[in-house]
């Protein structure tokens, strides 16, 4: 209802980001970060969707950017491990899951039904991580 309430804007990239639907996806994340530049959470969006896309080195300098940004100010750890499965980097993924663990990220309670984590689903380090949250 509101064209200008860049989080609709992130849930819509994420379902069409599942549904295989990149360049929606992208388009979405695009247009999210054109009315909030400076988000984390959007640019590690647009990152995951360039990974799933092949465009792998696009993916890679937006991981490089909000890993500069971080040493700036606080990216949360759990987006930052999103874009790190998305990349096939599956243990710095787990060493920021981890870190989102010590950092006590709220986005940790949607860690087992969150779609972006499916495929850690049968990962052994993964249900070890979900049985130190206490998740049921």
């Amino acid at each position: 209802m509101n064209p200008h309430f860049p989080p609709a804007y992130w849930i819509l990239g994420l379902v069409q980001e599942q549904r295989g639907e990149f360049d929606e996806s992208a388009a979405a994340f695009n247009r999210a970060l054109q009315l909030s530049p400076q988000s984390p959470l959007l640019q590690a969006g647009l990152g995951r969707t360039f990974a799933f896309s092949g465009k792998k080195a696009e993916a890679l300098r937006i991981l490089g950017e909000l890993l500069h940004l971080a040493e700036q100010r606080y990216v949360s750890p759990f987006e930052l491990a999103s874009l790190e499965f998305a990349l096939g980097q599956t243990d710095d993924g787990f060493q920021m899951l981890t870190k989102a663990f010590q950092d006590r990220c709220f986005e940790l309670i949607c860690l087992r039904v969150d779609p972006r984590w499916g495929p850690l689903r049968g990962n052994a380090r993964f249900h070890r991580l979900v049985e130190q949250l206490g998740l049921p």
